[in-house]
Formats: C-alpha cells, sequence, structure tokens
C-alpha cells in the first residue's frame, strides 16, 4: 500500500534514523530494505526479491526534499499520488 513512514533504524550513512518517507510498503509494521542510490531526496530498495517490480515500487521519496509535501495532506497524498504514476505509465 502507498503511504508515508519513519526509518526506525538504519546502517546507511545517508539515510538518518526518523527521516520521513514515502512510498509503497507491505500492510505490516516494519519494512527491511536494502537501500541502494541513496541521496537528499530518497533511495531505492535494491533487495533481490523485489528487483522484477516496476522502479516506482522501489523508489522511496524522503519528504523533507518533497516540494509537495505537507504533513496536513497525508491522508490525500496517500490517495491521489499513485494516480500521478498511473498516467505517467499509461503515456
Amino acid at each position: 500500500m502507498w503511504g508515508f513512514a519513519d526509518v526506525a533504524a538504519s546502517a546507511h550513512g545517508d539515510l538518518p534514523e526518523g527521516a520521513r518517507v514515502y512510498g509503497y510498503f507491505p500492510p505490516s509494521s516494519h519494512l527491511v530494505v536494502s537501500a541502494d542510490r541513496v541521496d537528499a531526496h530518497g533511495f531505492m530498495d535494491a533487495a533481490p526479491h523485489r528487483a522484477d517490480l516496476p522502479a516506482t515500487y522501489n523508489a522511496y521519496v524522503r519528504t523533507e526534499a518533497d516540494p509537495v509535501y505537507d504533513a496536513a495532506t497525508e491522508a490525500e497524498q496517500m490517495l491521489l499520488r499513485p494516480l500521478f504514476f498511473t498516467v505517467v505509465a499509461a503515456r
């Protein structure tokens, strides 16, 4: 499901604990990722079992670097933001 989460623990120097991210998450309390291509904007999950998924499902955006992020509209973003990917993929 699409949503927001906080990094609970991190072994990557460029991905601090407490960072808030948007992306595709399983319906669970935690997700362990293999963070790759980490920068100020986000990261990719490079876990081998997710390699065949479209890149959109493996990308996580850091909210502090996201110009459209607003904590007050997280619910609306979770509902509407995935539609953007659908429109782009259909082109």
